[in-house]
């Protein structure tokens, strides 16, 4: 058994206390019995609570169980998402309201067959939502990037168009392979948590299942011809079966799971394809494998991929910023012995990093996620040029660290970047704020980017349609940068 540490960022509950939560069903059922999901925050339920359900502030029969928890962490188990069983009747305008704590007379009961259910969706507060997933998505400060959640929002109605996606001159559309790319359904839930607006959670649930049912029986995605575990993309789905809990979706996670276990630990000069983003979806679905299933293997690869890449890093001279230095020929698939790294890719892994450090409090996780941040400092950005880019920094797709024919700078494509290695910045900058060490550095650039990341989301005033090209870019852009109001917040 491998014990894990405990850290929250949310409320903690404690012995004796009451807790609640209101919310509401949207539209009216006729269904004899049904069944809604509520997403518990982090740390906010105990498994061993007792809870009671009020409709219109009247008492009503119902049967509670956890269909997922989060991670055991010091022995503790806390709910991740709740099935409520009723079979009163539902109309549009009820309020319901849930409470729990020790003086309750309701206690969980054992998980049932969830495949058996009829489920109906529910809506929250926004200030519950934004607590949902690992970190606040939200700032106490509305003011805090408006910009940024509002230019999400507008990219968001975009890709979510399909008769606007259709239209587009490049004619990728969603029955592609790479707009699946960084994760496409948690892209879209992270608006639902930070809006409230079940119109994301709508978009998003759609995306979750016509994904889903693009993984074959062999756990690969249908619409990409040949293997590549890049495009095995989990969190959405975790995310979709706190919502929409079904066995399939568990299946599928296991599935493409499995695919992953070839991707080795720590790389060596002598093996051929690697790339950062790799890394990252061997991370994801090993992160996300352990969430859905708790096992100690999962939660070994977790640790074993850590660990070889914390060993793979190639430090400066400092010895506080590096990377994983690998052949371009391995990058690119050709025999460049020119050895980079990707900062926008290390984006990716950190953002894996990130969340399991925030489940288990891992020192490791948060080691890897300061020095990858730092290299960003080691000539990880230049300035721009020309009288539109001159006052801004931008980072370097690729960091070379011998001469290369392929190090000539494009500011225009490396700008599309800004965003996701801002995000990559702003937490190493919070956890080293954490231990009350010198971030100012990372503060500083963290802020340079972030104004090159409004320059590359902003349009001008006369656009209808705010279309987004490629739209995988979308995905990079949002799916690593969901906290990046409240990270802000907090430094």
């Amino acid at each position: 058994m491998i014990t894990l540490g405990l850290l929250s960022l949310n409320h903690l509950a404690s012995a004796g206390e009451v807790d609640s939560v209101e919310f509401t069903l949207i539209g009216d059922q006729n269904f004899k019995q049904y069944s809604f999901v509520i997403p518990m925050p982090m740390d906010r339920m105990k498994t061993t609570t007792k809870v009671s359900l009020l409709k219109n502030g009247v008492p009503i029969s119902f049967t509670a169980f956890a269909h997922l928890k989060w991670p055991t962490r010091s022995g503790i188990n806390f709910v991740r998402g709740l099935t409520i069983t009723t079979k009163a009747p539902v109309h549009i305008d009820d309020k319901y309201f849930l409470t729990w704590g020790d003086d309750k007379s309701t206690v969980l009961s054992r998980p049932i067959n969830t495949d058996l259910l009829n489920y109906i969706p529910a809506h929250f507060n926004v200030s519950w939502l934004s607590k949902v997933l690992y970190a606040p998505v939200l700032a106490r400060d509305k003011n805090i990037l408006k910009w940024f959640q509002s230019a999400y929002i507008k990219f968001g109605n975009y890709v979510t168009d399909d008769k606007k996606v259709s239209k587009a001159k490049n004619k990728v559309t969603y029955k592609d392979a790479s707009p699946w790319l960084y994760d496409h359904p948690y892209t879209l839930y992270q608006l639902y948590f930070k809006t409230g607006d079940s119109y994301w959670l709508q978009k998003a649930h759609s995306a979750a299942v016509f994904y889903e049912k693009n993984i074959s029986s062999e756990g690969y995605f249908l619409l990409k011809k040949r293997q590549d575990i890049k495009y095995l993309i989990p969190t959405g789905l975790l995310i979709d079966y706190i919502f929409y809990p079904r066995k399939s979706l568990l299946d599928t996670i296991n599935r493409m799971y499995g695919n992953s276990l070839s991707w080795p630990t720590e790389y060596k000069i002598s093996q051929g394809f690697w790339t950062e983003r790799h890394l990252a979806s061997a991370l994801s679905l090993a992160v996300t494998q352990w969430e859905v299933s708790g096992d100690d293997d999962s939660l070994s690869r977790v640790l074993a991929l850590i660990k070889g890449t914390k060993s793979s890093i190639v430090f400066g001279q400092n010895g506080s910023a590096g990377c994983v230095r690998h052949r371009l020929g391995s990058h690119e698939g050709n025999a460049d012995k020119t050895m980079v790294c990707s900062s926008w890719m290390n984006a990716l892994v950190v953002e894996q990093l990130w969340r399991f450090y925030l489940l288990t409090s891992n020192e490791d996780s948060k080691d890897l996620i300061i020095t990858l941040a730092n290299q960003v400092l080691n000539k990880g950005t230049y300035q721009g040029w020309g009288v539109h880019m001159k006052k801004y920094k931008v980072p370097r797709y690729l960091q070379f660290f011998n001469d290369s024919k392929r190090r000539e700078l494009d500011q225009w494509t490396d700008m599309q970047h800004a965003c996701d290695v801002a995000g990559m910045l702003s937490k190493a900058s919070y956890l080293l704020k954490q231990e009350g060490k010198d971030y100012w550095e990372l503060r500083v650039m963290t802020h340079s980017l972030l104004k090159t990341c409004k320059k590359t989301l902003s349009r001008s005033s006369v656009v209808k349609v705010w279309s987004v090209s490629p739209l995988r870019k979308f995905n990079w852009w949002f799916s690593s940068t969901g906290s990046l109001e409240w990270l802000t917040d907090q430094l």
